[in-house]
């Protein structure tokens, strides 16, 4: 029997994303977020800062499909940890994976009760993996994903950390998260990227972006913060991580559609252990 899902008392990125993707795995106090977002700007605006917005969304679950294909079909890598609870999205890291490789397993990381509930429903009679942590408690996490029936702690691992590092505050926490998962991870690991930034954004299209992330923090209570380029590559090295592919646009990796929509977040992959 699975117990219901607790109503959440904050809204949750993930579910904002799914939001603004059209699914439905959402609730009304995520989607009043983006309604409180387009309130603090002009009414004219508003119809197309959406419409950006859900271009974002979409490019961003676009480039996570190509880099869980390349993790899978390049690296030869079967076990996948999914930090930024993409679960709701349709298809999720799971479904993605297995179409490519039916040996996969998927391991979510999720930090609430009801995302927790609903992942448990959704994976039922699989052997995907869902533990209730942080991906910003690295050596936790990682204990629990290989605890008993969990990932082999002795093989590599795909992580995913896709809308996850610009919710911490201080290029600090960046770093030190980024250094623990470097040193959990089995040498062969692919650590996968991403990171909102405001480069190449007119100066009032970046007081806006800065706007609506103050928002954004007051209500689902988590910062949002840009960094530049320099920025994410200066932390990645002071990491000790070294890209395998140059840090770009995420509409920019390896790109299918030339057509596809554009995004403001850097992406890059590392491997764990490469020289």
């Amino acid at each position: 029997m699975i117990t219901p899902p607790m109503r959440p008392s904050a809204p949750s990125r993930a579910r904002i994303t799914d939001y603004l993707l059209g699914s439905t795995h959402n609730l009304g106090i995520d989607r009043a977020v983006i309604d409180v977002l387009l309130q603090c700007l002009p009414a004219r605006h508003r119809p197309a800062v959406l419409a950006g917005l859900r271009r974002h969304a979409r490019a961003m679950r676009m480039f996570l499909a190509r880099a869980t294909h390349a993790c899978i079909t390049e690296h030869r890598l079967t076990q996948v940890i999914d930090l930024g609870t993409m679960i709701p999205a349709t298809p999720g890291t799971h479904a993605l994976a297995r179409a490519l490789d039916p040996t996969t397993r998927v391991a979510y990381v999720v930090d609430n009760s009801h995302d927790m509930a609903v992942a448990h429903r959704l994976l039922a009679g699989t052997d995907h993996i869902v533990v209730a942590s942080s991906g910003f408690k690295p050596l936790a996490t990682w204990s629990l994903l290989t605890g008993d029936g969990g990932l082999d702690p002795q093989r590599p691992v795909v992580l995913l950390a896709v809308d996850v590092l610009d919710q911490l505050r201080t290029a600090e926490q960046v770093r030190d998260v980024l250094a623990d998962w470097r040193t959990c991870l089995p040498v062969g690991s692919v650590l996968v990227i991403s990171h909102l930034t405001d480069d190449r954004l007119p100066a009032a299209d970046a007081a806006t972006a800065a706007g609506m992330r103050t928002v954004y923090r007051d209500r689902v209570r988590k910062t949002l913060t840009a960094r530049s380029h320099e920025e994410v590559t200066g932390l990645l090295a002071a990491a000790g991580i070294r890209l395998s592919t140059p840090l770009v646009m995420a509409h920019h990796w390896r790109p299918i559609d030339p057509d596809a929509p554009d995004t403001r977040s850097w992406v890059g992959i590392a491997t764990v252990g490469e020289a």
